[in-house]
């Protein structure tokens, strides 16, 4: 376990270690710690999302992707970047929502389990609606978008 740690550490920072050192010093300055934290439990849930989808024979798509590869689902990030309230928050979630299910629909039956027990949720639900909020409020930064959309193009 440790042997492929250390193999995808190196792979990721191989000749990115200054970009990656900065990028890093700009995440723990612009994010807050519960920010990072909700980011790897997100990406983690989303890279097994992509896992079942590839051992079941389907794309290779999860929500994450999807919303980076969509011209509407980006603009109404871009929106949400500017007023994060939480009246904005949840219209972003709805029209983002309407999108995914008009094009991909099935992307929405995604397991929550998994974030749900990271994140404490015991006595109130962790629904689609909370996870798609989650979602948002990590990609809401343009830097982080543009670092993603750098990575999967």
């Amino acid at each position: 376990m440790s042997a492929y740690g250390e193999q995808a550490i190196k792979e990721l920072l191989a000749n990115t270690a200054q970009a990656d050192m900065e990028h890093l010093n700009w995440l723990l300055s612009e994010y807050q710690y519960e920010d990072l934290w909700l980011a790897q439990i997100v990406s983690i849930n989303e890279r097994a999302s992509l896992h079942f989808r590839a051992s079941q024979g389907l794309e290779p798509i999860n929500i994450l992707l999807f919303i980076l590869r969509d011209e509407e689902a980006k603009n109404i990030i871009s929106e949400l970047a500017q007023d994060m309230s939480l009246e904005r928050l949840e219209q972003a979630v709805n029209r983002v929502k309407r999108v995914i299910q008009q094009q991909k629909g099935e992307l929405l039956e995604v397991d929550l389990r998994l974030p749900a027990l990271f994140l404490g949720f015991k006595d109130e639900p962790y629904d689609l609606d909370a996870y798609l909020a989650d979602i948002l409020q990590i990609l809401r930064p343009t830097e982080v978008r543009r670092l993603l959309m750098s990575r999967i193009s």
